[in-house]
């Protein structure tokens, strides 16, 4: 199991949403590389970023809310997300278990994508989950001039247990550079085991 995730370091506060969209929506590169990184594969996501998403074809994904039949009824619609399933948040005893049950189909077979309340609920918080994860990636954003971007969605608290005191740290040698032109500079951290 890994977690995957996109944060604006350009501040201190590692934003990753505002006003409902995602911080990296418009960097085709990390969509690119989320793409090709999780697709065979099994994704977890709560519900808000789930419903910022595009259709992920060729993914199981697991999506965390308090709501599920909501979604249930509304996927029911479209068909466009054919291999969802939903699960109450009061219900994550049971979707821990199928997290677990996809991770004996391989190391990098599930990722917890996201947002906020999932990863601090099952990569930071959760004692359960934690031993299972093996590392993740994180897309960094960096804007070269003053970033107007006023997030309402941070991870400063998840960022800081990241990269102090988690039992993960940053693989230097594997970090990539995806982007780096006039406005930002963006790459890609691999985290691995301590």
């Amino acid at each position: 199991m890994k977690f995957i995730l996109a944060v604006d370091i350009t501040d201190d506060k590692y934003g990753i949403g505002k006003e409902g969209k995602l911080a990296w929506d418009n960097i085709p590169e990390d969509l690119k590389f989320f793409r090709e990184t999780t697709t065979g594969k099994n994704v977890v996501f709560g519900d808000t970023t789930f419903k910022q998403l595009p259709p992920l074809p060729n993914r199981f994904t697991m999506v965390l809310t308090r709501k599920p039949e909501a979604h249930q009824a509304n996927r029911n619609q479209t068909n466009e997300n054919a291999n969802v399933e939903f699960y109450n948040l009061s219900q994550l005893e049971k979707a821990i278990e199928l997290m677990e049950t996809k991770t004996e189909d391989g190391v990098d077979s599930v990722f917890v994508c996201g947002g906020k309340q999932v990863y601090e609920l099952l990569v930071q918080h959760n004692e359960k989950v934690k031993p299972l994860i093996t590392g993740g990636y994180v897309t960094c954003i960096q804007y070269k001039y003053s970033n107007q971007n006023q997030y309402d969605v941070e991870l400063k608290d998840f960022m800081h247990y990241l990269n102090n005191n988690s039992p993960w740290q940053v693989d230097e040698s594997a970090r990539k550079v995806i982007v780096d032109n006039d406005e930002m500079i963006v790459w890609i951290d691999t985290y691995q085991k301590k």
